[in-house]
């Protein structure tokens, strides 16, 4: 294993506050350094395109029980796209 520095930034979309706390505390505890960020909108398309095209996020957490609509608008395909993305 290297000595090399990772890190890992996160967003996290969705409208249930108990979600959102779970995958908080849950990249607090993982073995390498997470950056998480969420919407204070999660069900806005434009405050969503708007964040990824300022910000690189590695992972895009998605609440696939978000109305569809919303889904599909917030993951416009002219932003660039992270590494992974997860519904949950």
């Amino acid at each position: 294993m290297s000595d090399d520095f990772i890190s890992m930034k996160i967003l996290i979309v969705s409208e249930a506050a108990p979600e959102r706390e779970l995958l908080r505390r849950v990249s607090a505890e993982a073995s390498i350094p997470v950056d998480a960020a969420e919407l204070d909108a999660p069900g806005d398309p434009v405050a969503m395109s708007e964040l990824l095209a300022r910000q690189n996020f590695d992972v895009v957490f998605f609440d696939s029980r978000m109305p569809s609509r919303r889904g599909r608008n917030c993951s416009t395909p002219s932003v660039p796209r992270p590494a992974a993305r997860w519904r949950f």
